[in-house]
């Protein structure tokens, strides 16, 4: 989840730091080589109950122009999603929307439409895959997993980010950011455990090498001393000269999935290297970060939003130390921004911008916690604070207007991650000792019918 702008120089940031209250888009809709973006101000509307742009409310070049028979297609895929139905009903369907506007027909989803936002990173992409397994449309979240593990470097590591064109090609040299590894194995688990047998059977054979290798790199950048990460960037996506928690935490949530991934893989050998290297990032997490009370590094910097990924639903319900709950619930207040949501961290520079990934991130986090009270209030927040077109953005000024760029896949999926949870769905949680299935499942094919949108 990702606060921070590009190492690229990019003419419409301001100054880091600095309040940003531009807004670029209001939205997108699927254009003829990926999305099209909705000029701020724009007028523009979708055709009803999909993500194609409604010609006779504006022109934008490069729509697609849809047929009939595709605005019927994508509206009956659409259709056998289970989307919350109830208080937030239209910022869940435009929320979904918008995830499939993101959407490359390779299975790619970009971070956002805006040029530097249009790739793809595994941060956000695991988000993505979480959410459309949640919502039971499992060949769509698999294509997504898919193409992340199409670009895995040779070491089962990730860099920061992907051009969306398959080739495995960087935009830029911002180096590797070691949370894509924990975040990809955990949604590698809940895709398999949300799907049904035989397409978590057939889609697990597929990847089954890169999942073993990713496991593998989840304790390859483990320090042999400290047992923590190696120093480098996390979600702030800034160069950092100690390991933050926002690294070690999806890292820890990773191994945890990724054993019982092995297990189920018919690994045992992998299964217990990787339970070796969870226990050990476990008893590090909670000696270095649990002594300052969760804060960004070992040696303080206060708490940020990464203290979310040692609570449910990233650890099963009643596993999660009463500590880091009490400084999640502390982070929440020294987060705020004056005109509601949250900011990136207690010592995020910029005071009075809201950030929607981290104000969507504690919405799924409260929720699984069942603390309705602050998931409604989020929600609502966020909510409230959409684009015209019904986007949510990245950013929210200090004045209440949405701001930079809508709308953010990362968002948009957890958004939906947190209704799904509030309507009761299930979303399991690794706990990195039992295995995920009885048996490996067969690597042989089955000839079940692919679905998902082209």
């Amino acid at each position: 989840m990702r606060p921070s702008r590009s190492h690229m120089a990019n003419p419409d940031a301001g100054e880091p730091g600095k309040p940003e209250t531009r807004l670029y888009s209001e939205g997108a809709f699927l254009g003829k080589r990926g999305p099209v973006l909705v000029p701020a101000g724009s007028a523009a509307r979708r055709v009803e109950g999909t993500a194609f742009l409604d010609p006779r409310s504006a022109e934008i070049p490069g729509a697609h122009q849809p047929s009939p028979a595709e605005i019927d297609a994508f509206r009956e895929r659409l259709a056998a999603a289970d989307l919350h139905a109830g208080r937030w009903a239209e910022m869940a369907r435009t929320a979904l929307l918008d995830l499939y506007a993101l959407r490359r027909e390779n299975g790619a989803v970009l971070g956002a439409g805006s040029p530097y936002w249009a790739f793809v990173w595994p941060r956000d992409n695991a988000f993505v895959v979480v959410a459309l397994s949640l919502l039971g449309l499992h060949e769509d979240a698999w294509a997504a997993l898919d193409f992340i593990y199409s670009v895995q470097e040779e070491d089962g590591q990730w860099e920061a980010r992907y051009l969306p064109d398959g080739s495995g090609e960087v935009p830029d040299e911002r180096g590797r950011q070691d949370d894509g590894i924990g975040y990809t194995l955990w949604a590698t688990w809940v895709a398999s455990r949300l799907s049904p047998a035989a397409v978590a059977e057939r889609r697990l054979a597929a990847v089954r090498p890169r999942v073993l290798l990713a496991l593998q790199a989840a304790g390859d950048v483990l320090d042999p001393e400290t047992r923590l990460p190696r120093p480098g960037q996390d979600f702030w996506e800034r160069d950092e000269a100690e390991p933050p928690l926002g690294v070690a935490g999806p890292l820890l949530v990773g191994l945890r999935a990724g054993v019982e991934l092995a297990d189920r893989l018919g690994d045992p050998d992998a299964a217990r290297r990787g339970q070796e290297h969870a226990a050990a990032l476990e008893a590090a997490v909670m000696s270095a970060y649990g002594a300052n009370g969760f804060q960004r590094f070992p040696s303080g910097g206060r708490r940020d939003a990464s203290v979310a990924f040692l609570l449910p639903p990233f650890v099963p319900p009643g596993t999660a130390a009463a500590e880091a709950k009490a400084a999640w619930q502390a982070s929440v207040e020294g987060m705020r921004v004056a005109a509601g949501g949250l900011r990136p961290g207690e010592g995020w520079p910029d005071t009075t911008t809201a950030w929607t990934p981290q104000t969507s991130l504690y919405a799924i986090v409260a929720a699984a916690l069942d603390e309705r009270e602050l998931a409604t209030e989020l929600l609502d927040w966020l909510d409230a604070h959409r684009t015209r077109l019904g986007s949510l953005p990245e950013k929210v000024t200090r004045d209440g207007r949405p701001a930079a760029v809508a709308p953010i896949s990362t968002v948009a999926a957890a958004v939906l991650i947190a209704l799904a949870l509030l309507d009761n769905h299930e979303l399991p949680a690794p706990t990195g000792r039992e295995a995920a299935a009885a048996r490996p499942p067969s690597h042989e094919p089955t000839p079940e019918k692919e679905g998902g949108l082209a």
